[in-house]
C-alpha cells in the first residue's frame, strides 16, 4: 500500500438547519472479508459557541482489522459567514493496529458573527491525492460531521438599534435616560455596535421627540456586495442630535432623509462611501465633523 504526503487542509462550506442533538456521529464503510479499515467519530456532534468564543471537538480515528496507515483530512464549512470561522486540527493521523487516536478540533467564532448555524464536515481518506482533487479513493474514506450553533456572546458589543415612532424610545431599544423633551432628551450613548452583515447600525424613523445619540462607535463591514447599509440613519425625523460618535465602513456614514431641525456635530465619519448623505432634508445643522477617507 502506497502512502502519500500530508495534504494541506482545504476549507469549503453547506447551509444546514439548526439541529442540536447530543451524541457521537460514526460513519463506517461496510467491507467484507475482514479487510483493514478505519472509522471516524466526532464528540460532540453538535455544539453551541458564543460570539467571540471557541470550543473543542474530539475527532477519534479507530483502526479496524489491523489498519495502521496514515490518513488525511479535508474540511468543508458552509452556512452564513462560515468563511470567517477559524478551525485548527491537532493530533496524530495514523492509528495503531486495532487501536485509536484522538485529534482536537478547535472552532473559533468571530465576535461580530451573526447568530445561526453552520455545518462542518471532516472527510478522511488514506489517499491524499484523491482527497485534494475531489476524487475519493472509494475504499478508505469516512467522515465526521459537526453542527455549530452560534449564540449571542457576552461582550462589550451592542446590537443594532431601530426605533420607529416616539413610543419606541425605550430601554430595550438602547435608550438609557430622558423623557423626550427639549430639556430632557432621550439619550442613546456609549454603544459599541459592530456589524457582521451588510445592515444598518442605528435607524430612527417617524419621530418628533427630542433625543441625542452620543459617544457611540458604529462600525460596518463595508458595502460592496451588500447594498447600501447606513451607520446612523434618520427618516422623517425632527429634533435629533448626533454628536461625538465614530461611524465607519458603511455606504452612508450618516444619512438624513426627509428630516429637519436636527444637529450633526463633532462626529468622526471615516472610510464610508458617502460620509454624510442628505435627501429631501432641510434646516439641519451639520458642523465640526471630521470626514476621513470617505469616497464622497
Amino acid at each position: 500500500m502506497n502512502q502519500k504526503g500530508i495534504a494541506p487542509l482545504i476549507i469549503v462550506a453547506v447551509i444546514v438547519a439548526v439541529v442540536v442533538v447530543a451524541g457521537v456521529g460514526i460513519y463506517v464503510a461496510t467491507r467484507g472479508g475482514g479487510e483493514p479499515d478505519f472509522e471516524v467519530s466526532a464528540n460532540p456532534t453538535s455544539i453551541s459557541i458564543p460570539q467571540g468564543g471557541s470550543e473543542n471537538v474530539v475527532i477519534t480515528i479507530r483502526s479496524i482489522n489491523g489498519f495502521s496507515s496514515e490518513v488525511f483530512e479535508i474540511a468543508n464549512l458552509f452556512g452564513n459567514y462560515a468563511g470567517s470561522v477559524s478551525t485548527s486540527l491537532n493530533g496524530p493521523n495514523a492509528p495503531p493496529p486495532n487501536g485509536e487516536i484522538n485529534q482536537t478540533l478547535t472552532i473559533g467564532i468571530p465576535i461580530d458573527m451573526p447568530t445561526g448555524s453552520i455545518s462542518i464536515t471532516y472527510t478522511y481518506d488514506e489517499n491524499a491525492w484523491a482527497l485534494i482533487h475531489g476524487g475519493l479513493s472509494g475504499s478508505h474514506n469516512h467522515r465526521a460531521e459537526i453542527t455549530v450553533t452560534v449564540i449571542p456572546g457576552e461582550s462589550s458589543y451592542n446590537s443594532p438599534i431601530s426605533i420607529t415612532g416616539n413610543g419606541n424610545f425605550i430601554p430595550a431599544n438602547g435608550v438609557t435616560s430622558g423623557s423626550g423633551t427639549a430639556d430632557d432628551p432621550y439619550i442613546i450613548e456609549n454603544k459599541n455596535i459592530s456589524m457582521g452583515s451588510y445592515t444598518d447600525g442605528i435607524v430612527i424613523v417617524d419621530t418628533s421627540a427630542y433625543f441625542m445619540i452620543r459617544n457611540c462607535h458604529v462600525h460596518g463591514c463595508g458595502w460592496y456586495a451588500g447594498g447600501q447599509p447606513r451607520g446612523i440613519s434618520f427618516n422623517n425625523v425632527i429634533n435629533g442630535t448626533v454628536e461625538n460618535n465614530i461611524v465607519d465602513n458603511f455606504f452612508h456614514g450618516i444619512d438624513l432623509e426627509s428630516s429637519e431641525n436636527n444637529r450633526i456635530s463633532n462626529n468622526t465619519i471615516e472610510s464610508n462611501y458617502n460620509g454624510i448623505w442628505t435627501s429631501n432634508s432641510e434646516n439641519n445643522l451639520i458642523e465640526n465633523n471630521s470626514l476621513i477617507n470617505n469616497e464622497y
